[in-house]
């Protein structure tokens, strides 16, 4: 069977698949490469689990603040400002959105309209 096609003998790289395409290369030159150590295989899974976490670190406090909007609670104001401060560094509109959400929920009338609302 010498004509048979056999199974390749070189390593195949095994890349899963990550959040955008350098991760996934970076990965793949490091599982490819011999010489480098294991760990540096782990570097794009931990990157994209960072980006990840840091979406939803951004996400959960505007999530929170949407819903007591929505139900007109006075707790909503500390939620607020939580994310209005998160979203400052997104700039451009990240930081318009977050100053202006900052100076509205600070002022007094606001605080006195969200505490005649619905507890």
């Amino acid at each position: 069977m010498n004509g048979a096609m056999s199974a390749p003998t070189e390593a195949r790289p095994l890349v899963a698949p990550t959040t955008s395409l350098p991760e996934g290369a970076i990965g793949a030159a490091a599982v490819h490469e011999s010489d480098v150590p294991a760990v540096l295989t782990l570097l794009p899974a931990a990157f994209g689990l960072f980006i990840c976490l840091t979406i939803a670190i951004g996400t959960i406090p505007s999530l929170i603040a949407g819903y007591g909007l929505l139900l007109k609670r006075s707790w909503v104001r500390i939620w607020v400002l939580i994310a209005g401060i998160v979203n400052l560094p997104s700039i451009p509109f990240g930081t318009g959105v977050g100053v202006y959400a900052i100076w509205f929920f600070v002022q007094d009338e606001t605080e006195r309209g969200l505490a005649t609302s619905r507890q």
